[in-house]
């Protein structure tokens, strides 16, 4: 399975229950097919303590569409490009630490949300896309609502 329009993470939350998220720090390249197997319903990948190859990070997005289970990503950069290229990989909901303002909450969505909730660029080739085949109208509309942004509120400030 390369394309899921759906979040199982999203679709959890939505319905009042509660979703099962397990955490990976390594490339572990068959955890999604044993996390999705034990019935979890994504993984956080943590890169931003942990060293990711960036090979790594492609195949193990990739492995979690194979699975049939979200994956929750803490890049290692805010840097839109970056932010983009992991979910055209097939992230389906990042984890930004560090969101101390209501601004920067704003321009992370921004980054990662279409218009018009943010300004994303499209691109369209991505996993998230289904590498535009069979493509539907709605992509846009589609991703926005099926991928999420997990800001973490770690500081007094915040």
């Amino acid at each position: 399975m390369l394309f899921r329009s759906k979040s199982k993470l999203l679709a959890k939350i939505r319905s009042g229950k509660v979703a099962r998220v397990c955490a990976m720090g390594s490339p572990i390249h068959y955890m999604p097919a044993l996390a999705a197997k034990l019935g979890y319903d994504a993984i956080w990948v943590d890169a931003e303590h942990r060293a990711w190859d960036a090979r790594d990070v492609r195949e193990v997005l990739l492995r979690h569409h194979h699975a049939d289970i979200d994956c929750v990503f803490r890049p290692t950069s805010t840097e839109r490009g970056s932010l983009a290229r992991h979910l055209e990989d097939g992230a389906a909901a990042l984890m930004i630490p560090m969101v101390n303002t209501a601004e920067r909450a704003r321009q992370l969505v921004d980054l990662t949300k279409f218009p018009p909730l943010g300004d994303r660029g499209l691109d369209g080739c991505g996993i998230d896309a289904g590498f535009w085949v069979n493509k539907t109208t709605d992509y846009t509309t589609q991703a926005n609502r099926e991928t999420a942004l997990v800001v973490q509120i770690e500081t007094p400030l915040a």
